[in-house]
C-alpha cells in the first residue's frame, strides 16, 4: 500500500483528524529531512510554519466550502515545503506530486 510507502500518507485522515491528513503528511516531511540531517535549529520555525499551516490548510479543505483562504494556506504549504532544504530530489518530487494530488481534489469539490 502506499501508506507503508510513505509514511505520513493517510487518504482516510479527512474523517479522523479533521485536518485532511496535512498535518500528519507536513510532519512526515520535517521527520524526513531531519533524518537525512538536512535540518537544523536554524530551520525551526520554517518547520513549524510549515506544520501549522498545513494543518490549517487541511481543516479548510474539510469545510463544506473551499475558501480563497484555504488556497492561500494550501499554495503557502506547498511553498513552505518546497523550501525545506532537501537532500534528494526524490523527496521533493514525491511531495510535489502529493500536494498537486492536493490541489486536484480541491477543484474537484
Amino acid at each position: 500500500m502506499i501508506e507503508e510507502m510513505l509514511p505520513g500518507f493517510n487518504p482516510g485522515a479527512t474523517a479522523t483528524a479533521g485536518d485532511a491528513g496535512l498535518g500528519d503528511a507536513a510532519a512526515a516531511t520535517i521527520d524526513a529531512a531531519r533524518a537525512a540531517g538536512d535540518l537544523t535549529e536554524r530551520h525551526a520555525l520554517h518547520a513549524q510554519m510549515l506544520l501549522v499551516v498545513a494543518q490549517r490548510a487541511g481543516a479548510g479543505l474539510c469545510a463544506p466550502r473551499t475558501t480563497i483562504a484555504t488556497t492561500n494556506l494550501v499554495r503557502l504549504a506547498y511553498e513552505l515545503m518546497e523550501n525545506l532544504p532537501a537532500s534528494s530530489e526524490q523527496a521533493t518530487d514525491s511531495a510535489a506530486e502529493f500536494f498537486q494530488r492536493l490541489r486536484e481534489m480541491q477543484r474537484a469539490k
